[in-house]
């Protein structure tokens, strides 16, 4: 899991647990049969001492802004927050009271009268521009995807595998996507050029994809 700050949706986790749900509930049009779907979608990250209290504070919060908390999911919610299990993973960190005052503000919100019920609008997603660049024998392939804006154009590289999750990012520079050199050395070898005047802001020397380690080799051009 990523966390980008101390905010309830400052991490993946939280982020794709409000999406998904929100699509379920507006496919369904049922809180409580997507709610079913999402434990049993969640099941084994809901064993995770990192990503199982984060499932349940933001499923909370999300159903709460709908107007359909499920019983369940606000038990689960309070246990979080009570226990201090999520608080857990902030010990020590200087966002660790930014983080108490959230879930503080998560308890009070929870504990208040629900907007009234309405189901979500599905949005169709814009899919970003990318280079794709398949691997040599066809297990892996690397995207390097667009995004930010005209002015201040940004682009990440992604390792996914064909036959398996993964999705690490192994680059993050600002410049146009269509400016990244992609080319597999090897199966198991990525090389990745950018522009001289583009700013690095970071990259990964390996990936691991599946039970493949991917070696990625990074340089200007």
């Amino acid at each position: 899991m990523s966390a980008d700050g101390p905010g309830l949706f400052d991490d993946d986790t939280a982020h794709d647990v409000r999406k998904q749900f929100t699509r379920m509930f507006a496919e369904t049009r049922d809180a409580a049969a997507a709610t079913k779907e999402m434990l049993t979608a969640w099941q084994d990250s809901l064993k995770q001492s990192d990503e199982g209290p984060v499932f349940w504070l933001a499923l909370a919060a999300t159903q709460w802004r709908y107007g359909c908390l499920q019983p369940q999911v606000l038990k689960g919610a309070l246990e979080v927050i009570e226990s201090g299990s999520d608080l857990a993973r902030w010990r020590g960190s200087p966002h660790e009271h930014r983080r108490a005052s959230t879930l503080r503000r998560l308890s009070q919100q929870l504990s208040r009268s629900q907007p009234v019920p309405r189901i979500p609008k599905l949005r169709k997603e814009r899919v970003p521009p990318r280079l794709i660049a398949t691997s040599p024998d066809g297990y892996c392939e690397a995207q390097s995807v667009g995004f930010g804006t005209r002015i201040a154009p940004r682009s990440n590289v992604f390792v996914l595998a064909a036959i398996d999750g993964g999705r690490p990012v192994v680059l993050d520079v600002e410049c146009d996507y269509q400016k990244l050199r992609l080319q597999w050395l090897s199966p198991t070898t990525l090389e990745i050029a950018y522009p001289s005047d583009a700013r690095l802001v970071r990259k990964q020397d390996t990936a691991v994809i599946g039970d493949r380690e991917i070696a990625v080799v990074v340089q200007r051009y």
